[in-house]
């Protein structure tokens, strides 16, 4: 919640930044109160639905105890070990080693609590997850393939628009597992490469990640890094 309200203030810093004195508060107080109940409305929804994941989770426990301890003491898994078939889109900023290099600490700070923000209230409109943010990223997860891709879509236009540099993100869909608090799989892996991939402006999805009805704006062949065979992947633009 502080790295939230930190992005915050520093988008109203610099909004405020030109106001003469004596408007400063008035000026203020408008602008709160324009950005108050969408923050109210995000904190929300981020809650309601942090707070049903952990319900589902606590109301299970009991049936899954005795088979987590089956596993544990058959393969060794341990009790925390979560698997999910989910979408999981990457997002990452186009040309951030450069920035970062010619920019000043603060410049980079404000670069990512900008990506904070931005990504936070995407995440919250279409209800995906934003399960691990990586400096110059941020990985959404999803079991709505549909949400998924809304989401990544949207989170390259809005980065596009509210900060320096402009944005691209891979996406893909697969057994996602949990465990010590972080994500790991292929389909992680796949869309960070894909990622890799985009161009600014551009998301590229795996074929077996794009949903029922939804049609690219064209197809092209792609090799991940790490991978010995081409990927046909979709491309989308916003």
């Amino acid at each position: 919640m502080d790295r939230i309200a930190s992005a915050e203030a520093l988008v109203a810093a610099r909004h405020l930044a030109d106001v003469p004195d004596e408007a400063f508060e008035a000026t203020l107080d408008a602008w709160l109160a324009d950005v108050l109940p969408l923050a109210v409305d995000t904190f929300a929804l981020i809650h309601a639905r942090r707070l049903e994941q952990l319900v589902r989770r606590r109301t299970q426990a009991a049936a899954a105890s005795a088979a987590t301890a089956s596993a544990v003491s058959t393969d060794g898994a341990t009790p925390d070990l979560e698997f999910a078939d989910l979408a999981v889109g990457m997002v990452d900023l186009r040309g951030s080693t450069g920035f970062m290099l010619d920019q000043k600490p603060e410049a980079i700070c404000a670069l990512v609590d900008e990506l904070y923000f931005a990504v936070g209230q995407v995440a919250a409109q279409h209800e995906v997850h934003a399960g691990k943010f990586l400096g110059d990223g941020v990985l959404f997860f999803s079991a709505d393939p549909d949400r998924l891709l809304d989401a990544t879509v949207q989170a390259v236009a809005v980065l596009g628009e509210q900060t320096a540099l402009r944005a691209g993100a891979g996406v893909a869909r697969g057994a996602v597992i949990r465990h010590a608090g972080d994500w790991f799989g292929t389909p992680v892996n796949l869309a960070s490469r894909l990622g890799e991939l985009a161009g600014p402006d551009e998301v590229l999805v795996d074929q077996d990640a794009l949903p029922d009805g939804r049609t690219p704006r064209t197809w092209r062949w792609a090799r991940p890094r790490g991978l010995s065979e081409e990927r046909r992947v979709g491309v989308l633009v916003p």
